[in-house]
């Protein structure tokens, strides 16, 4: 079975997944002691990505039409077999 995959949609999704897992490790930790200034910032950051990242997705905002010059590379789609 091959799927074609867009490169932008595939790195958003790992990014979101990658926020999460540290933003589930940050909330582990704060049960343990208190986080520090900037392990809050983080928790702050993390959490406006993923919520700017779900709102992206249900408002439709994320367009995976590629541009003209995006067309004209053809590395923007990558096949996994």
């Amino acid at each position: 079975m091959t799927q074609t995959i867009h490169k932008k949609q595939a790195w958003l999704d790992e990014v979101a997944v990658l926020v999460e897992k540290d933003l589930n490790n940050l909330h582990t930790l704060s049960q343990v002691r208190k986080l520090t200034d900037k392990e809050n910032n983080m928790v702050s950051l993390c959490g406006a990505f993923l919520y700017l990242y779900k709102m992206a997705e249900l408002k439709d905002f994320l367009n995976l039409t590629l541009s003209d010059d995006e067309n004209e590379k053809p590395n923007n789609f990558e096949t996994i077999h």
